[in-house]
């Protein structure tokens, strides 16, 4: 939990540069970035949340053994759900920092989850707690390495 919460502050350290884009790293802006991780860290706890423990059945998907083995998402691999898909307008500096408020308060009782909780990842299938914590953390580490090359000099 605490990598999640040193993401968002890393995040937030960006949102000044939210207009930069480099088309030879990314189509998005890190604006889009940033709010796309908004969205997802808030999409998945409420996921996890809303769940029903005595339901969750563990299921094997290679995709989802490999990413969390391996900790890496390639890019370039996925096209990110309509769910979480930041529309492409501008995004001012309230608004981002509103988002990750929001993805900051979202994380905050997941600790008192029971371990079953689930959600069903659109790519992975089923995914309970503990995998959906790895995930999140991943996938942050995913799009921040994109937004450090799109900053980088």
């Amino acid at each position: 939990m605490k990598q999640l919460v040193h993401q968002i502050d890393e995040l937030e350290s960006f949102i000044s540069q939210h207009k930069m884009l480099k088309e030879k790293i990314s189509n998005a802006s890190v604006g889009w970035h940033i709010a796309h991780l908004a969205m997802v860290m808030k999409g998945v706890p409420a996921a996890l949340k809303k769940s029903k423990p005595e339901d969750y059945k563990p299921y094997f998907n290679l995709n989802k053994f490999l990413v969390l083995t391996f900790k890496y998402i390639p890019r370039g691999r996925a096209k990110a759900p309509n769910a979480v898909t930041p529309p492409t307008l501008a995004f001012d500096t309230e608004k981002l920092k509103t988002l990750l408020q929001g993805a900051r308060d979202a994380l905050k009782d997941l600790d008192s989850l029971p371990p079953s909780a689930n959600f069903s990842h659109p790519m992975f299938g089923p995914i309970n707690l503990a995998q959906a914590l790895s995930f999140l953390a991943i996938h942050n580490a995913h799009h921040i390495k994109i937004i450090r090359d799109i900053v980088k000099k």
